[in-house]
Formats: structure tokens, C-alpha cells, sequence
């Protein structure tokens, strides 16, 4: 309730699996360091079905590129940008003093629970 609208109404939006095979999506095609700490902190406290999650990314990778990068190349994508300091240090002016992240650990997170389910 608030001045400006008094009751209910529906509200269509996607399914968490397929918000983060987006994300998985930018994180492999955009230098953002922001995609991987999402994915991470979705992860963590979230209950995500990945099998799910890895079948909406490769749906949106058919019709975003001719070929969708399978694991290796997103391993080497990604070790690529964990040594960029744009990539790694983008989160934290936007991150609330009292988060802790640290990128090595959400990477390994995201490239064990995720990646390397990209085969």
C-alpha cells in the first residue's frame, strides 16, 4: 500500500535459472567483473537448479554466436580476466562495506558448479 497504487497485481519475470544463464552469458562475452560476482553470490544464497541454468545458457549462446564456447575456451576467456584489474576491481566500488568477495573463490565456484558443466 502506498499513495500511489492500492492492490494487487501479476507481475511476469524469469525464472531465476534463466536470469543467471544470462549472466553466465555476459560473463563469457563482456569484461564485467560485476557477472561473475552475481552468478557467485546467486549461487550462495540461492537454492539454483544448474542443470537448468546450463540449459538456458546454451540456448542463448545458439542464438547469440555461430559457435557457443565450450569449457576450455571459457577457461581460457576467464583466467584471461581474472588477471585484468578492470575485471577484478569494477565490484568493488558498488559492494556495501560489510560483503566480503573475493574473485578467485567465486571463480572457482562458478567454473565448478557451472563451467564445468559446458561441455
Amino acid at each position: 500500500e502506498n499513495s500511489w497504487f492500492s492492490g494487487q497485481c501479476n507481475v511476469t519475470s524469469y525464472e531465476i535459472e534463466e536470469l543467471l544463464a544470462t549472466k553466465l552469458k555476459a560473463l563469457y562475452q563482456r569484461k564485467k567483473g560485476r557477472d561473475l560476482f552475481d552468478l557467485y553470490w546467486a549461487m550462495i544464497h540461492l537454492d539454483i537448479d544448474t542443470d537448468k541454468l546450463i540449459h538456458c545458457y546454451k540456448v542463448h549462446m545458439q542464438h547469440a554466436v555461430d559457435k557457443p564456447p565450450t569449457y576450455k575456451p571459457f577457461l581460457v576467456n576467464m583466467e584471461e580476466k581474472l588477471t585484468d584489474k578492470e575485471f577484478t576491481e569494477d565490484i568493488y566500488v558498488v559492494l556495501r562495506p560489510d560483503v566480503e568477495y573475493d574473485n578467485r573463490e567465486a571463480w572457482e565456484l562458478v567454473k565448478r558448479e557451472l563451467v564445468e558443466k559446458i561441455r
